[in-house]
């Protein structure tokens, strides 16, 4: 662990930002798991809505995303910033980026190439959602949108951190905090709400968070105000969200409420949890939790995770193995059912992950390390 993880007080600079962060796997588990229980609930449960009180705790689930992409802004901005004197900037980030990521992506669209249109395969799919609806592609490879946000802003944000000084890139990110909720907004008055959801413009502020949070990570002297105010900027912006969800009568994305302010609380909330997570010292019960093994496990596996549990639940529910089945057929008991759809939802995904990770993923992983500079506190939020 680091010494900011010991001491929140701790200059930043004293960090050793190459030597990896056991919680920032926790929080990278946690936020596919997030992910996970919502597609299980939203595609598993049948005709038969039971178990209320599951349903609408995992109803939360497609927050994971925004966790996912705060970390994100946060990983890959402050990896740029500690390479960004060198000669071979460009070439080092991009070499690794594609061989983190491509393998398995494109890998996954041969497999489901069935499913998967053109705007997929060019990384653009989320703005096929955004003007189409869900019902433009297949929901088998639906999910991609998020990393098509993802890839693009791999693809922006390294000229931005190359050309504008520490200052400069923080009014920068500021800005884009701002625009995108009045961009939502807009979306929904042109009648294009999933535009607001799905479209990278709209996306920005939650990359643009964590990006902020890699800076003040880098100055002492910011990083300790940054601290003192995490708990009560969360403990705020996480009030604000449940009275979103309480007066709007949904905890789901899709109206125009949520999809502006509730976005944005829930953005606010994850940069704090992050912050928390970050500063917390060695024992915390917050520390213990995020480090914790099964977390780190899902953390670890978090990228082949997202991308194959989508096809896992789909084909149980084509085959008939549902919730509403499991009732009619195996128990009575609500709770069983739910227990018994995950658990083994969870376990097919979870052995394909890990087949994907030994016969693929970390075979091109390998050949990272020969490229420029070894591993910093991660890559791909949803990698490790």
């Amino acid at each position: 662990m680091s010494a900011c993880a010991q001491d929140p007080a701790a200059p930043a600079d004293d960090r050793p930002v190459t030597q990896r962060i056991p919680v920032l796997d926790g929080v990278r588990g946690l936020a596919v798991l997030l992910v996970m229980a919502y597609h299980f609930q939203l595609f598993g449960t049948g005709p038969v809505r039971v178990a209320a009180a599951y349903t609408f705790l995992s109803g939360f689930g497609w927050a994971g995303v925004d966790l996912f992409f705060v970390l994100s802004g946060f990983l890959i901005t402050g990896i740029l910033i500690d390479s960004r004197a060198r000669a071979d900037y460009y070439r080092v980030f991009y070499a690794r980026r594609t061989l983190r990521i491509f393998p398995l992506y494109y890998v996954s669209l041969a497999l489901l190439f069935w499913a998967a249109p053109a705007s997929a395969w060019g990384y653009v799919l989320n703005w096929t959602i955004g003007l189409g609806g869900w019902r433009a592609v297949s929901l088998v490879v639906s999910h991609f949108w998020s990393l098509c946000i993802e890839e693009q802003f791999y693809v922006a944000w390294p000229a931005c951190v190359r050309v504008f000084e520490r200052r400069g890139l923080a009014w920068l990110s500021v800005g884009l905090i701002v625009a995108a909720p009045i961009l939502r907004a807009l979306c929904h008055r042109l009648n294009l709400p999933l535009g607001s959801y799905t479209f990278t413009i709209c996306r920005t502020d939650a990359l643009a968070l964590g990006a902020l949070l890699a800076m003040a990570f880098r100055d002492p002297q910011i990083w300790l105000r940054v601290v003192r105010w995490a708990p009560r900027t969360g403990a705020v912006t996480a009030a604000g969200f449940a009275a979103v969800v309480v007066l709007g009568g949904t905890n789901s994305y899709g109206t125009t409420v949520m999809d502006t302010i509730g976005l944005t609380l829930i953005d606010w909330t994850f940069a704090a949890l992050l912050v928390l997570a970050l500063a917390a010292p060695a024992g915390a019960r917050l520390q213990r939790v995020l480090s914790c093994a099964p977390l780190r496990f899902f953390g670890k596996y978090s990228y082949g995770l997202y991308v194959w549990h989508p096809p896992v639940v789909f084909t149980l529910a084509g085959a008939g193995f549902t919730e509403a089945f499991l009732l009619r057929s195996v128990t009575s008991r609500a709770w069983a059912a739910v227990l018994a759809l995950n658990v083994v939802a969870f376990a097919i995904s979870v052995t394909i992950a890990l087949a994907s990770w030994h016969l693929l993923e970390k075979h091109f992983l390998a050949l990272k390390d020969r490229i420029g500079v070894a591993k910093r506190l991660g890559a791909h939020p949803t990698t490790s």
